[in-house]
């Protein structure tokens, strides 16, 4: 009897012991909220209600685990042990490619797009599907052409796209031409506008230059800038060499990287991007909720619209080197043309993102 007394003071003092030891931490740690690996909201502290008793347990057990001491630098090291010496990816947005390359499987976090696909040549759109998207092409290419506006419908292809050989042997292609290829093809039989894909093209370059971040979904610097001389020449506007250009190493983002939550990886290096300080002086003059503005001391006249998703950021700089004025806009709000008198307008998808205009 007094062994099963002493058993169960000891039973008591260690968790007391333990409950006191992790409040203790809980004080004095400002961890617990913290969400950088994580891409959610941590769960709050519930209400005790002895009429929802059971609902209580479930959201403290919830409570407890999110906000446990060093929860954080727990879920890094999870997440570092699984990428780095597993090869098993922590977050399925994200597909760990050869050498250090990570890639977008966009479906995991946008039902509408599907990277995957894109990539495998496996699925494509259907001719309902690619004609929708060819309305949109034909409405905004007239719109611009009514406003004396020449356009571009400038699909910037995805990383898996130019760097297919860095993708997991796993993710096998199954045909060579896949929807885009396929759709381009229709936009430029069935529209009148100007169509640029420049796989083809980037793809060669890909091969001398790195033109696209190994840890992040966008081009770099260099992708942009070469993207941007393709879309001047077929405007006709005088654009520099890109061989002649002074180069600067440039930092990547990260964004797949950071959904990964680790902090230990190969390094994403060497990207560059011109040092447009040497070419020309460029100023925001106006920013509002949908547009920025931008003026350069390129004195040509010339005034852009520019519409587009994140991969138009890095044709801004790229692109203000041929105008005097550009307006920057994260939309597809074609109808800007009218707002004010435009030489040219570019507008951008990344090719996952066609599907938006492809409906069901």
């Amino acid at each position: 009897m007094d062994g099963q007394k002493t058993k169960k003071y000891i039973l008591i003092g260690m968790f007391v012991l333990f409950v006191g030891y992790y409040g203790i931490l809980w004080g004095s740690t400002k961890e617990n909220a913290s969400t950088e690996n994580e891409k959610r909201e941590l769960s709050e502290l519930p209400s005790f209600s002895i009429e929802d008793y059971g609902s209580f347990t479930t959201d403290f057990t919830a409570f407890f685990s999110d906000h446990i001491p060093y929860r954080q630098k727990i879920t890094e090291k999870y997440n570092n042990f699984m990428v780095n010496y597993l090869h098993v990816s922590s977050d399925e947005g994200v597909i760990l490619g050869k050498q250090g390359w990570l890639f977008y499987n966009s479906h995991a976090k946008d039902v509408v797009t599907d990277e995957v696909i894109d990539y495998n040549g496996s699925k494509k759109y259907s001719l309902n599907q690619m004609e929708n998207i060819a309305n949109e092409v034909r409405n905004a290419d007239r719109m611009c052409k009514e406003n004396g506006a020449k356009m571009i419908f400038l699909i910037a292809p995805n990383k898996s796209s130019i760097y297919p050989q860095y993708m997991p042997l796993s993710y096998v292609q199954v045909s060579a031409e896949n929807r885009i290829d396929e759709l381009c093809t229709y936009l430029k039989k069935n529209t009148d506008a100007v169509i640029v894909y420049p796989k083809k093209e980037l793809r060669k370059l890909s091969q001398e230059q790195k033109i696209y971040f190994s840890n992040d979904t966008h081009w770099n610097g260099m992708g942009g800038v070469y993207a941007a001389s393709i879309l001047a020449e077929e405007f006709g506007l005088v654009y520099p060499k890109i061989e002649d250009l002074k180069l600067v190493s440039q930092k990547s983002p990260e964004d797949l990287k950071l959904m990964l939550g680790i902090n230990k990886f190969e390094q994403d290096e060497g990207n560059f991007i011109p040092d447009y300080n040497d070419l020309c002086d460029v100023e925001l003059i106006n920013s509002s909720e949908n547009m920025d503005s931008y003026k350069s001391n390129n004195y040509n006249g010339k005034r852009m619209l520019m519409l587009g998703d994140s991969f138009s950021e890095a044709l801004l700089p790229a692109m203000s080197i041929a105008v005097e004025e550009l307006d920057v806009s994260r939309s597809r709000e074609y109808g800007y043309v009218k707002d004010k008198s435009y030489d040219y307008v570019v507008y951008e998808l990344v090719e996952r993102n066609l599907s938006f205009l492809a409906g069901e």
